[in-house]
């Protein structure tokens, strides 16, 4: 646990000055001042941004009966990691594929347009909009996608483009999930836009390279506009 420390509060320029000097800016040089007390290190106040309050005008909707409370609090602490991971789960919950642990093709053609939304508002939210599917969907067509939203990639070096924008990539080499930063991601300016969150797709656990969930990119994009999201 950090513990905050208390700073003083100086009432003018002279006791700042007495502080930092040991003695009265009246007093003479024929008669110093004695201190009025030995300087010791200053304790080091370590300042982090407070955590955005919980959005109440976030419905949390879901049309399989999905609690994203779990997922609302994880953002709203910005634990990015736990929030990460949480998506993932509670996407599989929603197209029945807990055990499976990720999605097919046909699960993201057919996730719910009310769960996918909520999930996408919330990373929106929390991130400052900065995260979120749609955050990805924006860059991936940005990028010159010639998806023509019939569920088929026409172009892998969009893609790979897509990866290198949103740091899944670095210097042509696909990273994993492991690899992947996410402390206060958010406020650090060197953390793509659309870091977050990763898509759990085609069998693809995170740890491994995250040019399988890329390919969940496209769908997802698809599915969004249909979703009109």
């Amino acid at each position: 646990m950090i513990e905050f420390g208390t700073r003083k509060r100086y009432q003018s320029a002279r006791e700042i000055l007495q502080d930092l000097t040991g003695q009265s800016p009246a007093t003479s040089i024929q008669s110093p001042a004695t201190p009025r007390y030995s300087p010791t290190p200053a304790t080091p106040v370590i300042q982090t941004p407070p955590p955005p309050k919980v959005a109440a005008n976030i419905v949390l909707k879901s049309a399989r009966g999905v609690n994203y409370s779990r997922l609302q609090q994880l953002l709203a602490a910005r634990k990015w990691k736990e929030a990460d991971e949480e998506t993932g789960k509670v996407m599989c919950r929603v197209a029945g594929r807990e055990s499976e642990g990720w999605l097919r093709r046909e699960d993201i053609d057919n996730f719910p347009c009310e769960d996918l939304r909520t999930i996408n508002q919330l990373w929106l939210n929390y991130s400052n909009g900065k995260f979120g599917f749609s955050v990805q969907k924006d860059i991936y067509e940005s990028l010159g996608s010639t998806i023509k939203y019939n569920g088929e990639i026409e172009d892998v070096e969009v893609l790979e483009k897509f990866a290198d924008s949103v740091g899944w990539r670095q210097g042509g080499r696909w990273l994993t999930g492991r690899q992947l930063t996410f402390n206060s991601a958010v406020f650090n300016s060197a953390v793509p836009k659309g870091h977050l969150p990763v898509p759990g797709v085609f069998g693809g656990e995170k740890s491994v390279f995250l040019g399988i969930a890329a390919c969940g990119v496209p769908f997802l994009a698809q599915r969004l506009v249909t979703c009109r999201i």
